[in-house]
């Protein structure tokens, strides 16, 4: 986000986004990192719910 916020404040006039713009592209990145992040963990639980050995092996490790 502060490489967006310094290119945008070095851009021309004409090419610089609003605020509204840099909102709304800041918002768009949290979004995108939050929902892989929730998907991510969400599949892992879901396999080892799935495979209670692999559970124990994890389990097990020190």
């Amino acid at each position: 986000m502060s490489i967006m916020l310094k290119s945008n404040a070095s851009s021309s006039e004409a090419d610089r986004l609003s605020d509204a713009e840099l909102l709304g592209q800041m918002n768009v990145m949290v979004f995108a990192g939050l929902e892989t992040t929730t998907a991510a963990v969400g599949r892992t639980l879901y396999m080892l719910v799935k495979h209670p050995d692999i559970q124990e092996r994890l389990r097990a490790l020190p």
